[in-house]
């Protein structure tokens, strides 16, 4: 069944048919379907550029935007936007095809998710309701932070809404790199020479600015402190622009969720001694007009 409910998501998304249709109609009494009530799509222009330089000449692209409420016993308000950039290249036209992917991916998995609990929440009481336990709200932005011929960079940001006090939020980094003819979705390990210990060097400069700027659980506080870790598995939700390497930290590791996201950008020249002298950041170092085209400042 949840083959077919993937199947099925899978083509009502590509295909638009979401508007004024009875979602999963077959088996509607096991699955107690939800109707879409409401669909709307737009485009919206956004133009990159040289911040340096002044200049109106980078990657446009078109900021896609789709939301959905869907009605059922369960109500749910979703919206999702990613980027489309307007080049005929090859390497971002397919960058294009990954970042829809990405977007219709999280949508089917909220839906997938929201149909058990569809099946699940057959009787909600008065009380249930009046604290708004019947309402679901899902938000799926991707935002890019560079774009160029070689290097295109999205923060991507989830928050989920469940009728609970408040929401939760997660956070991702998708960088796509042209590697010859390949396109290379970037690690930290890519950045950086192997031989070159980088995951101390990140890790000490993320602490000592959070402590630095007294952020987060690094806030004074008469009741003390709470202990924070952080390893390089922490450091993965990053993203390059002309600032530098950006890293942001999912909600609760070293900051309270409603304060959030905190992120720490370690300048490109506190770098220059850790990375591959043909990687990626050498674009940002070597000339950095040239690497300086951000579509999101």
């Amino acid at each position: 069944m949840k083959v077919l409910l993937t199947v099925f998501l899978v083509f009502t998304l590509s295909s638009g048919l979401f508007k004024d249709r009875m979602c999963f109609s077959e088996e509607k009494q096991s699955l107690h379907p939800f109707e879409c009530v409401d669909w709307h799509s737009e485009d919206s222009w956004t133009e990159g550029r040289f911040p340096y330089e002044g200049q109106s000449t980078g990657i446009p692209y078109k900021k896609k935007i789709d939301r959905f409420i869907f009605s059922g016993n369960l109500k749910a308000h979703v919206s999702n936007s990613y980027p489309r950039f307007q080049s005929n290249s090859d390497f971002i036209q397919r960058v294009n095809q990954r970042l829809c992917q990405n977007a219709k991916d999280a949508l089917c998995k909220f839906l997938l998710n929201f149909v058990g609990e569809v099946k699940e929440d057959n009787e909600l009481n008065q009380d249930s309701l009046d604290m708004g336990f019947d309402e679901r709200e899902f938000r799926y932005l991707l935002t890019p932070t560079h774009a160029s011929a070689q290097l295109v960079c999205i923060f991507g940001e989830l928050n989920y809404f469940a009728g609970l006090p408040h929401g939760s939020s997660r956070y991702y980094g998708f960088n796509y790199w042209k590697d010859g003819q390949q396109i290379q979705e970037l690690t930290l390990e890519s950045l950086f020479s192997p031989e070159k210990d980088f995951a101390n060097f990140l890790i000490d400069y993320c602490l000592s600015t959070l402590k630095y700027n007294q952020v987060g659980y690094f806030h004074p506080d008469p009741d003390g402190n709470i202990p924070v870790k952080i390893e390089l598995k922490d450091l993965n939700a990053f993203t390059l622009s002309k600032n530098g390497l950006t890293i942001t930290f999912q909600p609760y590791h070293v900051g309270g969720w409603a304060d959030g996201p905190y992120s720490v950008t370690i300048p490109f020249q506190k770098l220059m001694h850790l990375i591959r002298p043909e990687g990626p950041l050498s674009v940002f170092i070597e000339n950095p007009i040239k690497g300086a085209l951000s579509v999101c400042d």
